[in-house]
């Protein structure tokens, strides 16, 4: 108990300098004021504790305000200077759309000729295809910029971190690898793990999988993301203190059977270790990891309810040893939601247990699933008043949606984490698990996008005040004191009625009649009809991706877009989950709109063949192309070739056609199935428009329209086609005015 005292002392010193920037004395100072009040009331030991509490406020409040004045890392006098820094690479990569980040940690800055010994950390963003590793050593050239102030404190939380500046698109002078270390190794086999992970799972189920097992969401879509976050559901895209349990769950139960407890719960608690370093190590995953111990520690002592001690010693160590974390939304959120599942789990499951019985409704519904219900009641309650604050919002359907989801999570994480571990070995095996793990993933996103299309399923709310946040705590911690010195009474076992067992197995037999259902009509109906042909344009940003699928299900892709991630979104969405293939990859021309998206997706699909117009063009995402797919020869105009009954005629570019605009090389060709004809053409402009408008073969019945509806489009071409369907495919609000 003096543990639990003491840990909220530290926090209520810490919390006064944080939240309302007081002196480090204000927090003991409260609690000396209350000191003769104690002492009528409970004596002189409570007294004692309460003085001793004021002096750990003092101290917590002193730690926070010296780490809080600490000198500014020396790197920061060189920002918004265009300088060259050196340094090595200090985090994994962070991608984006087009993009990727590392953080650096700099050693040396060279500015007007003149090298100087820094410290500090620098987040640099660059192209999607940069490929570093932990402890790669880099010497980049561009300014170094304040970074920018953002919602939600980014820029005070970037400067928790260590980040001083930003780089954007830095010109890379020198490039050497790190050499071996247990963290870089650490990260290749992590890395390893979310390629296999894409190698055998569809977007965004594989993005949504490696997010819950590896803690790498970066790449789920921003669509995914918010339905996730109206339904309150966020907390399961990325490795959290549920994850680590789930883990010590399962090998618990796994090894408990097989040799006695106390083996069981030792075991989970190394598996506890090698997880936390499988999902990185990162601060939030290392949180994580201290709050699924102080439950296991609990266990072991015999009393569940020990792990608020022991959650006390959690958070004056990782305090102490970094008190920026008392700032970090996820360490607070992580604490209360422990918190509270340790002090008023037990409570709640009663009431959800007591109320079956009163109702008689235990005959249909079993224990289990109120025990969800009350524990997600229990972790939203606890959590509500920093998410409010922070984010503004809170999910009305985050109860219901958490205990659907919740059970279905279990399995998603399981079958994810075997996904990744056997598809590193074995590719066809990971396949196959792959497939297993597609349909707990995507009903997770299924019931995320359902319940966030309901009306109010979450609801703006004033931010508030600190204050209210910590008024709000205040009223949670009495009420539950009692609640954790008490433990609920134990529900009197009766005789069961004899037709529970019938009523709870018709049940069980209609749910997996539905599951049945549900997995039919999602595997059996994207299989489509006999003679039936499709062509799709993507929707991939300001780019062109067009996917022609076969009568048999051959797959051809016709470029890709800009970015990788959104390609493999698109593709994911569009293509039968099972479907780990793409026959054909033409590439129109080397543009980045066209050609980037392409040039890793043999990291997710077999790709049988790749074609491109032999043009060569001096960009990364051409070069990868060419590199990874290795293109057969050169389509050329007259060149024609079959995939399953489909034909294809290459219209342009004529053979030894040259110059120096990408956009006038592009392939242009005529799609021929049955009666029905297209016309894809690229980002062709004015001469090779005005050429095809003289042929005979672009008279087509549906055209896409040549770069993007751009005010370079001939007239005469466009009207010449015949086409009584037109597809302009443009990023929205994009730069270029397209289409013109």
């Amino acid at each position: 108990m003096e543990l639990i005292v003491l840990a909220l002392c530290w926090l209520a010193g810490i919390t006064a300098v944080a939240a309302w920037d007081a002196p480090a004395w204000m927090a003991p100072a409260w609690l000396i004021t209350v000191a003769p009040m104690v002492y009528y009331l409970r004596g002189r030991r409570l007294t004692q504790w309460l003085l001793v509490g004021a002096a750990v406020a003092l101290a917590g409040g002193c730690w926070f305000a010296r780490w809080e004045d600490r000198p500014e890392p020396s790197l920061a006098a060189y920002l918004d200077q265009e300088v060259v820094i050196e340094g090595r690479v200090a985090s994994e990569s962070d991608p984006g759309i087009t993009t990727v980040r590392y953080r650096l940690d700099v050693k040396r800055v060279e500015i007007d000729g003149v090298a100087h010994d820094v410290s500090g950390d620098a987040l640099v963003t660059v192209s999607q295809f940069t490929e570093w590793r932990r402890g790669d050593f880099v010497r980049l050239s561009e300014t170094l910029e304040t970074p920018p102030d953002l919602d939600l404190g980014y820029r005070e939380y970037l400067l928790r971190q260590g980040v001083v500046g930003t780089m954007l698109y830095p010109k890379v002078l020198a490039f050497e690898t790190g050499g071996r270390g247990f963290r870089r190794s650490l990260e290749a086999i992590r890395l390893r793990s979310d390629q296999a992970m894409a190698r055998s799972i569809p977007e965004p189920e594989a993005s949504l999988g490696s997010g819950i097992v590896l803690g790498r969401d970066g790449t789920l879509p921003e669509d995914v993301v918010d339905d996730f976050r109206a339904t309150g559901l966020a907390h399961l895209t990325a490795v959290s203190g549920g994850n680590v349990i789930l883990v010590a769950a399962l090998v618990f139960l796994g090894v408990g059977p097989l040799f006695n407890r106390r083996t069981g719960l030792a075991v989970a608690f190394l598996a506890v270790g090698g997880y936390v370093l499988l999902a990185g190590a990162s601060p939030s995953v290392l949180r994580a990891g201290v709050m699924a111990a102080t439950l296991l520690i609990g266990c072991a002592l015999g009393r569940p309810q020990s792990g608020l001690p022991a959650l006390g010693v959690a958070i004056f160590g990782m305090t102490i040893v970094r008190p920026g974390l008392a700032m970090d939304v996820g360490f607070q959120l992580s604490v209360a939601a422990t918190a509270s599942l340790i002090v008023f789990g037990p409570w709640a499951t009663f009431a959800g247990r007591w109320l079956l019985r009163t109702t008689h409704a235990d005959v249909v519904v079993p224990g289990i699933v109120t025990d969800l219900f009350a524990l997600t009641l229990v972790a939203t309650l606890g959590t509500t008043p920093i998410s409010a604050h922070v984010f503004e919002r809170v999910s009305l359907i985050g109860p219901l949606a958490n205990v659907l989801v919740q059970p279905i999570f279990v399995i998603a994480f399981a079958l994810s984490g075997v996904t990744a571990l056997t598809s590193m070995a074995w590719t066809q095996g990971g396949w196959l698990a792959g497939l297993a793990a597609y349909y707990p993933l995507s009903t997770m996103t299924y019931v995320a996008r359902t319940l966030a299309s309901w009306p109010l399923a979450s609801v703006p709310v004033p931010s508030g005040s600190a204050t209210w946040v910590v008024a709000a705590y205040v009223a949670l911690a009495v009420i539950g004191w009692p609640a954790y010195r008490y433990v609920p009474p134990e529900i009197r076992r009766v005789r069961p009625w004899r037709h529970t067992r019938t009523v709870r197995l018709m049940l069980a037999s209609a749910g997996a009649g539905g599951l049945l259902a549900a997995i039919i009509r999602v595997s059996i109906l994207p299989i489509g009809g006999p003679d039936e042909f499709e062509l799709r344009v993507l929707d991939v940003g300001q780019g062109d991706a067009i996917l022609l699928t076969t009568p048999h299900g051959k797959q051809v892709l016709v470029d890709g877009g800009p970015a990788e991630s959104s390609l493999a979104d698109e593709l994911g969405r569009v293509l039968p989950h099972w479907e780990r293939t793409i026959d054909v990859v033409i590439l129109t021309h080397g543009d980045e709109d066209h050609a980037a998206a392409l040039a890793r997706q043999d990291r997710r699909y077999l790709v049988g063949q790749a074609r491109d117009n032999g043009q060569e063009k001096s960009t990364t995402a051409y070069h990868s192309f060419t590199t990874r797919l290795v293109p057969d020869a050169p389509l050329l105009a007259g060149d024609v070739f079959t995939v399953d009954g489909v034909t294809f005629t290459v219209l342009w570019p004529p053979a030894g056609f040259v110059t120096q605009n990408a956009n006038e090389a592009s392939i242009v060709m005529r799609v021929d199935f049955g009666e029905t004809s297209f016309l894809l053409t690229g980002d062709v402009e004015g001469e090779a428009q005005e050429l095809l408008a003289r042929a005979p073969d672009a008279q087509v019945d549906v055209l896409k329209v040549p770069h993007h509806g751009s005010k370079t489009s001939d007239a005469a071409f466009l009207q010449g086609t015949g086409a009584t369907v037109a597809v302009i495919s443009v990023g929205e609000s994009n730069r270029y005015g397209h289409p013109a």
